[in-house]
């Protein structure tokens, strides 16, 4: 990922109650986004906690995206997708 683009994050939490748990980690997905005249990096955080009780992993959900598993935001695939056909 180039590290010269800038990065715009979102945290997502868990729905679940995280006060009796332990945070193991995090969960880091990124995509490609482009807004009108710049291009940028999109991190979606989610914490990853293990409740003591249980030792069950809890996870925030990802949003919906246009393509699973893909790197690509909507604003950069509407835009390509626009810019190819604009002239045809």
């Amino acid at each position: 990922m180039p590290s010269h683009l800038p990065y715009e994050d979102i945290l997502i939490e868990p729905q679940e109650e995280v006060k009796d748990s332990e945070k193991i980690g995090d969960e880091i997905t990124w995509e490609y986004e482009y807004n009108p005249g710049t291009l940028f990096v999109r991190r979606y955080i989610r914490p990853k906690y293990s409740l003591k009780a249980t030792g069950q992993i809890i996870i925030g959900t990802l949003p919906e995206r246009p393509v699973d598993k893909d790197n690509f935001g909507p604003g950069i695939m509407s835009t390509v997708t626009t810019d190819k056909y604009l002239y045809h």
